[in-house]
C-alpha cells in the first residue's frame, strides 16, 4: 500500500507500509573461528516525520486539536526535565520510563572512589526505557520485513548527508558519535570517521567540543 504526507502543503509519496525495512551490517565482532559475523538493523524512511505533521496526524485520527497537543507536548517536557534534574525518574504512562544519565568528566573509571569528587560528575544524557505495552503496539501480528541494504556500513552519499544533517541540527544543537550513527545507520567506527573527516582540514564543515569523554560536533554555520 502506498502513502501519502503533506509537508508544507506539498504532497509526498511514501513508500510501501506493509513491511519494515532492514539492512545487514557487518560487525566488528569475529566468530570463534575469526570470520566476521553479521547483524541486522532497520532502515527507516529517509523523511522523518515532523512534528507539525505528527500534530496533524493526531487531530485527524484522534480528535484532539493541534494546540492541544502542543500544548500537553511543552507541559511535558517542562515537567519531565524539572523532575529529572530534582533526581526523580519519570514513567509517562502507555510510553515508558525516563531517567537522567551521569558520567564522570575526563574519565571513565577510577581505581580509588574517593579520588571522584562532585565537581567531576556531569548529566550526559537521558535514558529511555520503552514499556512493554507500547513496543508491542509498534509490533503488527504477521509483520513483514523486507531486505533494502546488503551494503556493509555503507556511507550516505553527500546529498543525503547535507539534507538529513541541516535538518537534524535545525533542531539540535551539536551531535554526537552514536547520535550519528543512529541517524545514518552506520557503524560507530564509521560514524566517527566520517565525524572526524568533516571537523578536520581548511574546508571543515564542523567544529569539535569535548564534554567529559563525549565529543559533540557543532557546524560552523547553516551551511554544511
Amino acid at each position: 500500500m502506498i502513502t501519502f504526507v503533506y509537508v508544507n502543503h506539498v504532497k509526498i509519496e511514501m513508500k510501501k507500509t506493509d513491511t519494515l525495512d532492514y539492512g545487514v551490517y557487518k560487525s566488528a565482532i569475529k566468530g570463534k573461528d575469526g570470520k566476521p559475523l553479521y547483524h541486522v538493523r532497520s532502515r527507516t524512511l529517509q523523511e522523518t516525520v515532523k512534528f507539525e505533521v505528527f500534530c496533524d496526524d493526531i487531530e485527524k485520527n484522534n480528535g484532539a486539536t493541534k494546540s492541544d497537543v502542543k500544548g500537553v507536548m511543552e507541559a511535558i517536557v517542562s515537567e519531565s526535565a524539572r523532575l529529572l534534574a530534582s533526581n526523580h525518574r519519570v514513567h509517562l504512562q502507555g510510553l515508558g520510563y525516563l531517567s537522567l544519565k551521569i558520567s564522570l568528566r575526563d574519565k571513565k573509571f577510577v581505581e580509588d572512589p574517593r579520588n571522584i569528587r562532585s565537581d567531576d560528575v556531569y548529566v550526559c544524557g537521558v535514558d529511555f526505557l520503552p514499556e512493554k505495552s507500547f513496543v508491542n503496539k509498534c509490533v503488527r501480528e504477521g509483520q513483514k520485513f523486507q531486505l533494502i541494504a546488503k551494503d556493509f556500513n555503507p556511507a550516505p552519499d553527500e546529498s543525503t548527508l547535507r539534507k538529513k544533517l541541516y535538518e537534524y541540527f535545525s533542531e539540535n544543537a551539536f551531535i554526537t558519535v552514536k547520535q550519528f550513527s543512529d541517524l545514518f545507520v552506520v557503524s560507530p567506527k564509521r560514524a566517527r570517521t566520517m565525524l572526524t573527516e568533516m571537523s578536520t582540514g581548511d574546508n571543515a564543515r564542523l567544529q569539535v567540543t569535548t564534554v567529559g569523554r563525549l565529543k559533540h560536533f557543532h557546524p560552523f554555520g547553516k551551511s554544511l
